[in-house]
């Protein structure tokens, strides 16, 4: 289980919901027998699959999920998440933004947006002290998939214990969001409403700095 397979079965779930949606709308709005019939068939089909594949999800991500709520825990970080998955059949941590509730987007309205990613920068800071020593003896590959914004600010975190490098590619292809789930994510993280998802997402591993100098030495 991972983040690319997660993220493929959540687009498909959410577009069927929509075809659940329209289906459903255009079956009590339009008048002709024929039409209206076949929209309650599409309706009672994506229904159906909806139903079926929002099961086999929760099921397939429970316990991936569990795994790196429990490990992020343990390691007492404050805003981020690190995940066990399975990559081409290896061990790889995952990184990525811990999820906030998005009733504290309401209390982050009245705080200056300066403040709040200083106090997002000081938080990752600790964060990435702490998986500078539980990776010391790990040879894992530790990565994340992510836009511009959030990875020049991971880099300014984490900059006296790993060093950040792309790996050219994004691994995780089903990773940006669309613009409800953008503008959602950033009211609850920021405290401000954006409809512009980045556009441009990339995969990159982190390095412990003593490590690194190592390998290019």
């Amino acid at each position: 289980m991972n983040s690319v397979w997660a993220h493929k079965y959540e687009k498909i779930t959410l577009r069927l919901m929509f075809i659940v949606l329209i289906s459903f709308v255009l079956f009590l709005t339009v008048n002709v027998p024929i039409v209206s019939g076949l929209m309650f068939i599409i309706f009672a089909l994506s229904y159906i699959s909806v139903a079926f594949l929002f099961l086999w999800y929760m099921l397939r991500t429970y316990k991936w999920k569990k795994n790196g709520k429990e490990l992020t825990q343990k390691l007492g970080l404050k805003v981020v998440l690190i995940i066990p998955s399975m990559i081409n059949g290896k061990l790889v941590y995952e990184l990525h933004h811990k999820p906030k509730k998005l009733s504290i987007g309401f209390s982050l309205m009245r705080i200056p947006k300066k403040d709040i990613k200083l106090s997002l920068i000081n938080d990752a800071m600790d964060d990435f002290c702490v998986l500078f020593e539980w990776f010391q003896d790990k040879e894992e590959r530790f990565i994340t998939t992510t836009h511009p914004a959030m990875i020049n600010l991971w880099k300014k975190a984490g900059c006296q214990y790993f060093h950040v490098h792309p790996t050219g590619k994004n691994e995780d292809p089903y990773t940006q969001m669309s613009k409800l789930q953008w503008a959602i994510a950033h009211f609850s993280t920021a405290g401000r409403i954006s409809f512009h998802p980045p556009k441009q997402w990339e995969t990159y591993e982190f390095e412990r700095k003593e490590n690194y100098a190592e390998k290019t030495n």
